[in-house]
């Protein structure tokens, strides 16, 4: 007998052109350990079981079903979330910027992140939550600051600067991309280099200054 296909998780309802087991991925916030989480792909090719997930998310969240109402969004006069949905709402945009296909991490700067993905951000955004009127831009500002948490974090937990990019390349986390943990790796070594260089050129200073002092 065939083996019964999994239900889609987003059947009856639109998922912002996420696969479901993308979805599947979001549904759990990251351990505080990011090599604890592995791969789905690399679970599913070695028969592992999956690996240690974070605090549940609902995935409910990602799936907008036609004619569902939006939750409403209330905000302060400086234009920041309040009331009782702030914290779903905080952890919804959080989800967003921890997803690879909506914030690139392999971006540099969020300000260089194009006007057409930004304004896709905000569709999906408004799809669940009914947003005042001028609070598009505390939310942009706000997913460039978890953008900027989150490449932070992978960087330190998941790039070892004493290591190759070859050898740094199996580190990659689960929620982070192929394609860019490929271009993150050269950057991030570049980057060393640079520090590496800039600290040597100020150590020759330091002998310079101190031969001509003595």
């Amino acid at each position: 007998m065939a083996p019964k296909s999994r239900r889609s998780v987003t059947k009856g309802g639109f998922n912002h052109g996420l696969r479901d087991d993308e979805i599947e991925e979001l549904e759990h916030q990251p351990p505080k350990n990011l090599h604890n989480e592995v791969p789905q792909q690399q679970n599913k090719e070695q028969g592992k079981a999956r690996g240690v997930r974070g605090p549940t998310m609902l995935k409910s969240m990602w799936v907008t079903v036609p004619g569902e109402k939006t939750i409403k969004i209330d905000m302060n006069a400086k234009g920041q979330p309040i009331g009782p949905n702030k914290k779903t709402f905080v952890e919804f945009l959080g989800t967003i910027a921890r997803t690879p296909k909506f914030t690139p991490l392999e971006v540099k700067d969020w300000r260089k992140v194009s006007e057409v993905r930004k304004k896709e951000i905000i569709g999906i955004v408004k799809a669940k939550y009914d947003i005042p009127p001028g609070g598009e831009h505390w939310i942009l500002r706000s997913l460039g600051k978890k953008r900027r948490s989150w490449k932070n974090r992978v960087k330190t937990q998941c790039f070892d600067p004493t290591l190759t990019t070859k050898d740094n390349a199996p580190k990659r986390p689960a929620r982070v991309g192929e394609d860019q943990w490929k271009h993150l790796l050269p950057y991030w070594a570049e980057e060393k280099t640079k520090v590496q260089s800039m600290l040597l050129i100020i150590g020759f200073e330091l002998v310079f200054i101190f031969l001509v002092i003595w």
